[in-house]
């Protein structure tokens, strides 16, 4: 192992051993900017992120959570902004334990470096120092006209739900959606809405699979399959599970064959995109967005003030 292996090993050692010791926020923030700092360093080992503005933002936190934070924390990309050569990344950092804390993260556009602002520390009691003014939440307005859904369709709340059949994080959220649906069966409808992310290499084809399967009646059956399957998503997959539901399958395989939903999921990325989605998967409660593989109390609080309201 060479020389930039073996700090990268003493590294992520010494953080296994800082999140046993220690508990408090600031512990584990000041573990991820080490590691952050250190790729500066050695930048010939840093990852390529990608081609496109999208590609690398979301191939960054990707590897933020696959690769730094695994185990201990989450990072969710809130929103992309540029600035002098940079893509600032607004993030919120989830530790294993719910704690959570908003982070600012600069990508170089050649996307060959990535490094984190300076957070301040609280001396006497070891927090974060942050600006606890409200500000109002931004509510927006997605057309979701014919677009499939899950649940109740007259119900008072809707979650509209911009996922990647491949994407780790989508299955916690699909998992969740899950628990939302048990526990307000009457209430709330998801509407399901395709962005497959690009480093995706199957994601594109499930996608476009979903809606074949939603063109015969059977997009539900058909989403739940793929997420208890996300791990077989070749083309060979995606027919056979159309063949398991009992879909017609000349149908079925003429239409991912010949991509003639491809149209309809490039559809709904641009939505996304025109409402600020960037990663998978992004929710939007009643129009109240929601980033990320959230813990189930987080819908519900939004779910509960929707009903109330």
């Amino acid at each position: 192992m060479d020389d930039k292996g073996v700090l990268l090993e003493e590294h992520k050692e010494h953080i296994k051993h800082s999140r046993n010791a220690n508990s408090g926020l600031w512990k584990w923030t000041s573990a991820i900017l080490v590691i952050l700092l250190l790729m500066v360093l050695i930048t010939q080992g840093f990852p390529d992120f990608g081609i496109t503005k999208n590609s690398k933002v979301n191939n960054a936190i990707d590897y933020l959570n696959s690769d730094v934070l695994s185990g201990f924390a989450t990072a969710e990309l809130e929103s992309v902004s540029e600035d002098n050569g940079m893509y600032i990344m607004e993030v919120t950092l989830t530790s294993s334990a719910g704690e959570t804390q908003a982070a600012t993260i600069y990508l170089s556009k050649d996307g060959e470096l990535m490094f984190p602002t300076v957070i301040e520390i609280g001396e006497s009691t070891g927090t974060v120092d942050v600006d606890t003014e409200p500000t109002e939440t931004e509510t927006y307005e997605i057309d979701t006209t014919g677009q499939p859904f899950i649940g109740n369709e007259d119900a008072t709340v809707t979650i509209i739900e911009f996922t990647d059949f491949q994407c780790p994080y989508c299955e916690k959220g699909y998992i969740t959606m899950g628990e939302v649906l048990e526990n307000y069966p009457d209430d709330v409808k998801i509407v399901v809405m395709n962005f497959p992310l690009s480093f995706h290499e199957n994601a594109q084809k499930a996608a476009e699979a979903s809606e074949c399967a939603f063109a015969q009646g059977k997009f539900e059956e058909y989403h739940d399959t793929l997420f208890e399957n996300n791990d077989a998503l070749t083309v060979e997959d995606l027919k056979q599970y159309a063949v398991d539901l009992g879909l017609d399958t000349e149908e079925f395989n003429t239409c991912l064959d010949d991509g003639e939903m491809a149209d309809e999921v490039e559809a709904d990325m641009d939505v996304g995109s025109e409402n600020g989605v960037t990663g998978t998967p992004a929710f939007f409660i009643n129009g109240e967005k929601i980033v990320g593989a959230r813990p189930y109390a987080d819908f519900e609080s939004v779910i509960e003030e929707a009903l109330a309201s």
